[in-house]
């Protein structure tokens, strides 16, 4: 008998501490999730950890960025798998973001994407044998005569 009460309550404690520490976690995760400097666009982080809003968003992306926009504006920041992504709807802004290029590295981001995508080492970009590869490019392969030998076969 004495064994059955020691068991039923250590159930017992569980039953209130498991939900306890998940309720804290989600609350933490709420938090950093949401977390924005001063000027910075509006989260959108959705109800689920980590998650956020990629099912909405793998479901029907338009119908989600139309919502948003009608709620936030123009300008918006989603939490999708554990990442965000921030959406500049209005075109009309693009030259204010541009003028900001020291805050932006489109070659940060290329190579990160690009080694993603591709499966290539990002660290063999360093290599200086590769600092003329986009010249080559746009000198034999824009040029027309190449292409069509290329493509004659």
């Amino acid at each position: 008998r004495n064994s059955w009460n020691t068991s039923n309550s250590t159930l017992m404690t569980l039953l209130v501490v498991v939900p306890v520490i998940c309720g804290l976690l989600y609350v933490l995760w709420y938090l950093h999730a949401n977390l924005r400097w001063k000027g910075e666009p509006p989260v959108v982080t959705g109800y689920t950890p980590v998650l956020g809003v990629a099912a909405e968003f793998g479901k029907d992306m338009v119908k989600l960025l139309q919502k948003t926009q009608k709620v936030h504006g123009d300008v918006f920041t989603l939490y999708v798998a554990g990442k965000r992504m921030t959406f500049v709807l209005n075109p009309l802004d693009f030259p204010t973001i541009l003028k900001q290029r020291k805050a932006l590295s489109f070659k940060e981001i290329s190579v990160d994407v690009g080694a993603k995508a591709f499966k290539y080492d990002s660290d063999a970009l360093e290599n200086p044998k590769l600092a003329d590869l986009h010249s080559y490019y746009h000198k034999y392969l824009q040029a027309g005569e190449q292409v069509s030998v290329l493509s004659a076969r």
